[in-house]
């Protein structure tokens, strides 16, 4: 597992030949440096001085050539946008000439969508999937996340190394996108967060346990969102539907072994014998489904959906005009009612596809209902788009 083939590496190929730019964004450490320099081109790091430096000074002489120009970390020279745009539309019809590295989303850097509207594909590469590593290591992805460096394929860094990731994240990334939270205080805010993981998003809650109010809580989530540190899945409203239904959105953190970490898990026999392990299970079979389909290039949405009298689907994925409907269980053999009562609460909803995605050996394929693991459920659920 030392030599991983990242599978947004062909789909980040194929947008640079119809494509000026592309935009690959993800979480800081998630692997666009090491997927981007095995790709021809030239590589800056625009942190560094030096490097940008180099690319101002001998900027006329690069766009002269047809070579693709690698900019990391494109959001801290905001300032280059302009000049992409300038370079893009004197060769408008030449592609492939850049690509971007950003770990926030271009929402946070308003240059990207003012200066390069219908010049620039944007593509998000998540830390490693299950589709990359193997079906065997789905158990060591769970526990240790996807991060290269959080343990995934030295165990031994784990813990130690994600400790220090929310600590860089907490007293430098966050000052620097004008979070304005003091490090301690952003540390204490991803404790209180952890234990919102799975759970319907109440902002007035975590902010009172925090002494803040919801608002000021809303815009340091909306943060850690457009840094891809967690996700909140919005509610499913069928126009069709009598019943009432639950506005709120679901919170979750997007890496499992940040959240581990912050659960002060050392072992997956931690994991297994604490009361959060389903709700875990929840989130990485969710991220595992996002960025699969993400790495295949798939447009989609999600959604959650819970009504007043308590029918709840833990996942609704729309593909075009086809739903999906997923219930996900840490359990190996899931119960007879607990089927019955996800299939009725997928008919409200008028789902296409019903997926039940757990722990068990043995799979299950029917009209009403399939009964998957996780491997299984990615090849599945991409066999459909």
């Amino acid at each position: 597992m030392k030599h991983v083939k990242r599978r947004l590496k062909t789909l980040i190929e194929k947008r640079l030949q119809i494509f000026p730019a592309v935009y690959l964004m993800g979480p800081r450490q998630g692997g666009k440096t090491t997927l981007a320099k095995k790709l021809d081109g030239e590589y800056f790091d625009l942190q560094s001085d030096q490097d940008w430096n180099r690319l101002d000074f001998e900027w006329g002489e690069w766009m002269a050539r047809n070579q693709l120009l690698i900019l990391d970390e494109a959001q801290v020279r905001p300032e280059i946008f302009n000049r992409l745009r300038s370079e893009i539309d004197k060769k408008r019809k030449t592609n492939g000439r850049f690509l971007l590295l950003g770990s926030v989303s271009p929402n946070l850097i308003s240059e990207v969508g003012e200066s390069l509207a219908g010049r620039v594909s944007r593509l998000e590469l998540a830390p490693f999937i299950l589709d990359e590593i193997g079906k065997r290591s789905w158990k060591d992805l769970w526990f240790y996340g996807g991060y290269p460096d959080g343990g995934l394929l030295n165990h031994e860094m784990y813990f130690i190394w994600q400790k220090d990731y929310l600590e860089s994240i907490a007293s430098r990334d966050i000052p620097e996108l004008g979070g304005g939270m003091r490090p301690s205080h952003a540390l204490r805010l991803f404790s209180v967060l952890a234990s919102a993981h799975g759970t319907t998003w109440n902002a007035s809650s975590v902010g009172k346990s925090l002494g803040v109010t919801y608002h000021t809580i809303n815009n340091y989530v909306d943060l850690l969102e457009e840094m891809f540190l967690v996700r909140r899945i919005p509610s499913y409203h069928p126009s069709s539907l009598k019943k009432r239904v639950s506005k709120a959105s679901k919170f979750y953190w997007r890496d499992s072994g940040l959240l581990h970490s912050l659960y002060g898990f050392k072992t997956l026999e931690d994991l297994m014998n604490d009361r959060n392990m389903g709700l875990s299970f929840e989130g990485f079979v969710i991220e595992q489904v996002t960025g699969s389909l993400k790495a295949n290039g798939v447009d989609f949405e999600t959604f959650s959906f819970r009504t007043s009298d308590n029918y709840e689907l833990d996942l609704i994925i729309k593909i075009g005009r086809k739903l999906l409907a997923l219930e996900i269980k840490s359990t190996s053999s899931p119960s007879s009612s607990m089927i019955g009562r996800f299939i009725k609460t997928s008919e409200l909803v008028k789902a296409d596809e019903k997926i039940v995605i757990c722990n068990t050996e043995k799979e299950t394929h029917s009209q009403e209902c399939n009964i998957l693991n996780v491997p299984g459920a990615l090849e599945y659920i991409n066999g459909l788009c």
